[in-house]
C-alpha cells in the first residue's frame, strides 16, 4: 500500500544512496536497496536529472530492484524529466521482465510520451518484438493513427 510519504517526490542536486545503489551493479544490489528502503529512504526521491531509483533500475535492467521498488513507487506511470514514462524505456530496451513487472503493477499500457508515442511505438521502433508482444497481450492499442499534418 502506498502512503502519502512514499508518493512524495524529492529532487536532490546529487545522487542519493538509493539512486546510486540501483545504478551500480554488485552482487548484493537488491539487498542494499531493500535495506535502504527499510531504513526510510524515500523511493520517490529524484536525482538532479529527474531519475528515481526505479527509473535507474529500469535503465540498467536490474529486474530484482525493479521488483523491490515497484510496490513502493508513487506510480508505475511516472515520467522522467524529459517526459518519458518508465514503460517506454523498458519496452524500447527490450527488458521484457521489467515490462511484465510494470504491466503487472498496472502501468498504463497506452501511456504517451511528450511526442504522443505509446510504449508499443517505442518497442516497435527499437525492434523489440518480445516487448511489443507483451504490450499487445495487455491490450495495447495496435492501430497506429496519424494526426493530419503531423509526421508520426
Amino acid at each position: 500500500m502506498r502512503t502519502a510519504a512514499s508518493a512524495t517526490l524529492y529532487v536532490l542536486p546529487r545522487p542519493t544512496t538509493l539512486t546510486r545503489s540501483t545504478a551500480c551493479p554488485h552482487p548484493h544490489q537488491v539487498d542494499c536497496v531493500l535495506l535502504l528502503l527499510q531504513r526510510g529512504a524515500p523511493p520517490g526521491c529524484r536525482d538532479a536529472l529527474g531519475r528515481t531509483a526505479l527509473m535507474l533500475s529500469l535503465e540498467h535492467g536490474h529486474t530484482e530492484c525493479v521488483e523491490a521498488l515497484l510496490p513502493r513507487a508513487a506510480s508505475p506511470d511516472l515520467k522522467d524529466a524529459a517526459g518519458l514514462p518508465y514503460l517506454h524505456r523498458a519496452a524500447a530496451r527490450g527488458l521484457s521482465a521489467c515490462v511484465r513487472l510494470l504491466l503487472d503493477a498496472r502501468a498504463s499500457v497506452d501511456i504517451t510520451d511528450a511526442e504522443a508515442h505509446t510504449p508499443l511505438h517505442a518497442a516497435c521502433a527499437a525492434g523489440e518484438p518480445v516487448a511489443a508482444l507483451l504490450l499487445l497481450e495487455h491490450s495495447a492499442e495496435g492501430v497506429i493513427t496519424r494526426e493530419p499534418g503531423r509526421d508520426n
